[in-house]
């Protein structure tokens, strides 16, 4: 039996963008497995400060880079152990990357994905520990649906950092009827895209991906062995079917052609989904065996377990 422990958690305050914040998935399952979890989302210095002095508080978890480089000052003058639980890649940018290895020595742990950093990050000073995001509890259903309205679906943005992604869009675009799931409707629209939506929040997810027949999950600028994106998990714990962009690592976590189907070639995404769009059976397998799994094995309660034995 794990140990109850007294946690502050730091994270950004929900807004209309983000009505609920990964953290707060976390913060549920640390609830569920017994844990006292204090939450701080503004004033967090001053805030920190008081609880840590008050009361008999075992750890501080944040996951913001943002948050790191407000209590950066602090990390290294509290005599408690702090766990930075990061969702993003460093590699985003040279000023990230250069931000990230700033604050993280000062942390006990730092969970995150670019295991591509880690030597580096040991040379620095920095404990990692791999730790992947994972299915949110407010994703329980798959919906079964009749009839679809389009042959292919995408979620995501559009940023500099994704130029190569929405070139292969495009292309998809002329060739099917796709549909995008965005916060940049506008830009999309512009580049002369048929069917825009605006972007919706994890609910209601499984209710969109089931009018689709293949959903696409493809890499940014920032993908690398064993760093994806959690639409992954997100859009197979919806019950998609998902045409997924290989990257090292992602075979190990769903299997191919059982939970997901994996492309490495871009050049033949055409007839790729071509293919599987004649596929209504071999898709629908795939859709059950994968929603199945990923609740079962890729569930934040799943992550938060793996998270308190490092604690």
């Amino acid at each position: 039996m794990k140990k109850k422990l007294n946690l502050i958690y730091l994270f950004p305050a929900p807004n209309k963008i983000y009505p609920i914040r990964d953290e707060q998935f976390i913060i549920e399952e640390l609830v569920n497995a017994d844990q006292n979890v204090i939450i701080i989302n503004n004033n967090y210095f001053i805030k920190m400060l008081y609880y840590v002095i008050i009361y008999r508080i075992d750890a501080i978890i944040f996951s913001s880079l943002n948050i790191g480089k407000k209590i950066n000052f602090l990390l290294s003058r509290i005599n408690l152990p702090i766990f930075w639980w990061y969702f993003d890649s460093a590699n985003a940018s040279v000023k990230r990357l250069k931000r990230v290895n700033k604050i993280a020595p000062n942390v006990k742990i730092f969970f995150n994905r670019d295991k591509i950093n880690f030597n580096n990050y040991i040379q620095n000073g920095i404990n990692s520990v791999w730790l992947d995001q994972g299915v949110p509890s407010i994703i329980n259903q798959k919906i079964d649906s009749a009839s679809y309205n389009y042959d292919v679906g995408f979620f995501g943005s559009l940023s500099s950092v994704h130029k190569s992604r929405t070139k292969l869009l495009k292309k998809i675009d002329e060739n099917f009827n796709l549909v995008v799931y965005t916060k940049d409707k506008k830009q999309f629209r512009k580049l002369g895209f048929k069917n825009v939506k605006n972007y919706i929040f994890k609910d209601q997810i499984p209710n969109a991906v089931s009018k689709i027949k293949i959903v696409l999950i493809l890499n940014s600028s920032c993908a690398s062995p064993y760093y994806w994106s959690d639409r992954i998990h997100i859009m197979i714990g919806s019950g998609a079917f998902c045409l997924t962009e290989y990257t090292k690592g992602i075979d190990e976590t769903y299997i191919n052609q059982k939970h997901h189907v994996i492309f490495k070639n871009k050049d033949n995404i055409i007839s790729k989904i071509n293919y599987w769009l004649k596929k209504d059976n071999e898709r629908l397998d795939i859709i059950n065996d994968g929603f199945t799994y990923a609740h079962k094995f890729h569930s934040y309660r799943n992550r938060v377990n793996e998270f308190l034995e490092h604690l």
